[in-house]
């Protein structure tokens, strides 16, 4: 059963939007390339601002062998009235939002609630957070406070563009502890790496996993492992945490070699050594799925399996769904895609929450997924997102039922979808 927030119920389902300019809500670097470099005619709109392979600006800032302009020379008369315009628009829109319509919630006794991210991670050294990503952290800190919110389940690409490396270590606090401040946001955060995490030139998540020695609640001891969650019940719910970028691109990483024993890291389970090799991480992935014997079971991948949105379906999980199947996975988590989106094929669940820095991406794989017989409940995206900011999402597990709610940046409900059970004695191998 899926419900819409009444209050959006009509913007998500109408197009009608605007953008400042064909870059829309493109990092601040971005619009630079044309703002800069205007004649050079090579921006264009790019559903994102990213690529897939992507460390820096899509285009470059100006043609090849022109010096970049100094960032103090002063634009053009023409250039200035059109951005003042352009900010007039913004701040217009911003005023005529309406308001957001207050989240209640009364929570069911034993059940177990955590809050889902993905794509969070700022924009770049030089702006390490976003307006959008500050309007999701507080959204999303008072949503938890409401629901009483356990954990954070992130689904990767957590520093933009390239991941943390020595010379930017300073972006953890910028881009992560001093957005997620919120009380209710200091609970174990269990993390996934994205593509942007493994990008640029040392192509490496080591700072990221050393900093489950370090910090009070992020967690990421290795590219691959598990952890597992106990209910006031007895059941259990079990999370995959899979990369399957890394084994394609043969990635180096060193796992945790030291086990600690707090909190934040009771039933987290990686191995010792690191796997890279494709083979090896498939044959982990599965394992991990085949003696599971949990009431609850979920695989995460930074990639979506399947997508409305501009990135479009993962090619290299294309064998995922049958393995899910085969075992009884009872849903997929993924971001990647700079967009909320919702959708169910075969008996299993597909929940891609990625807008929660640079949204919006739009929805041009829509007939792509209707024509594979994927049943998409729900979709938020540049071209019906209206006044929504940014999403994030919240999962409740009770003993019969899984819920999923999607949330706007204030917080605000727009969709619910409570279709899922835990798995039955013959699901479970």
């Amino acid at each position: 059963m899926v419900k819409f927030g009444k209050a959006l119920v009509a913007a998500l389902f109408t197009a009608t939007w605007a953008q400042d300019s064909e870059l829309g809500d493109c990092p601040e670097f971005a619009r630079r390339c044309c703002s800069d470099c205007p004649a050079s005619h090579l921006c264009r709109a790019n559903g994102g601002c990213f690529t897939e392979e992507y460390t820096g600006c899509q285009v470059p800032l100006c043609p090849p062998g022109l010096p970049r302009p100094s960032s103090s020379r002063r634009r053009s008369s023409s250039s200035s009235s059109s951005s003042s315009s352009s900010n007039r628009r913004r701040s217009a829109r911003r005023r005529d939002a309406p308001a957001v319509p207050q989240f209640v919630y009364t929570k069911p006794e034993g059940a177990l609630v955590f809050s889902v991210l993905g794509d969070w991670g700022g924009s770049s050294d030089h702006r390490p957070t976003t307006g959008c990503q500050t309007s999701v952290a507080e959204g999303m800190g008072t949503v938890s406070q409401i629901m009483g919110a356990e954990f954070v389940l992130g689904l990767g690409d957590n520093f933009y563009p390239s991941g943390v490396h020595e010379h930017n270590y300073w972006r953890i606090n910028q881009t992560f502890d001093a957005v997620y401040s919120a009380p209710s946001l200091q609970v174990p955060w269990y993390n996934c790496a994205g593509n942007h995490d493994w990008a640029g030139r040392e192509a490496s998540i080591q700072h990221q996993i050393e900093l489950s020695l370090l910090s009070d609640r992020w967690v990421m001891p290795s590219a691959l492992y598990t952890f597992t969650k106990t209910m006031a019940s007895g059941k259990t719910a079990k999370f995959v945490m899979f990369d399957h970028l890394m084994l394609k691109k043969h990635f180096v990483y060193e796992p945790l070699q030291t086990r600690l024993h707090n909190a934040k890291m009771e039933g987290v389970e990686w191995d010792d050594h690191s796997i890279t090799d494709r083979e090896a991480g498939w044959a982990w992935l599965e394992q991990e799925l085949a003696n599971s014997q949990d009431d609850y079971l979920f695989v995460i991948d930074h990639h979506p399996v399947f997508t409305v949105c501009s990135h479009g379906n993962t090619e290299e999980l294309e064998g995922l769904p049958a393995l899910m199947t085969r075992y009884g996975v009872t849903a997929f988590f993924s971001g990647h895609d700079h967009c909320n989106v919702h959708s169910r094929k075969d008996g299993t669940s597909y929940i891609l929450v990625g807008a929660a820095s640079q949204s919006w991406n739009d929805n041009r794989n829509e007939e792509t997924l209707a024509e594979m017989g994927v049943e998409v409940q729900f979709s938020i995206h540049r071209h019906n997102k209206d006044h929504v900011r940014g999403a994030f999402a919240t999962v409740e597990l009770t003993d019969t039922e899984m819920t999923v709610r999607h949330h706007g940046s204030g917080g605000e409900l727009l969709a619910e979808i409570k279709d899922l059970q835990p798995r039955s004695a013959n699901t479970v191998v």
